[in-house]
């Protein structure tokens, strides 16, 4: 099993969105998951933004993604007000 972490090209944001909508299906099952909306939380054009300004990271395992996280210095207004226990 090979393990990589990497941004995700531009011409992989289907697959990022196909990524994103098959957890919401798999989280459906679950009574206390997040309850996200497909194209909504996450919507598609943060998605898509993402991808393209170099902010999408996909982890892949045998050329499949299976994790995907967006790494820049922004938050929703919800984190921002969280008490963290770190400061940095």
């Amino acid at each position: 099993m090979d393990f990589t972490v990497r941004r995700a090209e531009k011409e992989e944001y289907e697959a990022v969105k196909n990524f994103y909508d098959e957890i919401i299906d798999r989280l459906e099952e679950f009574e206390y998951g997040p309850k996200w909306t497909k194209g909504v939380y996450p919507a598609y054009d943060y998605l898509e933004s993402s991808v393209e300004k170099g902010e999408m990271y996909i982890g892949l395992v045998d050329g499949k993604i299976v994790s995907a996280m967006i790494v820049n210095g922004e938050a929703n207004e919800s984190y921002r007000n969280a008490k963290w226990n770190l400061d940095v």
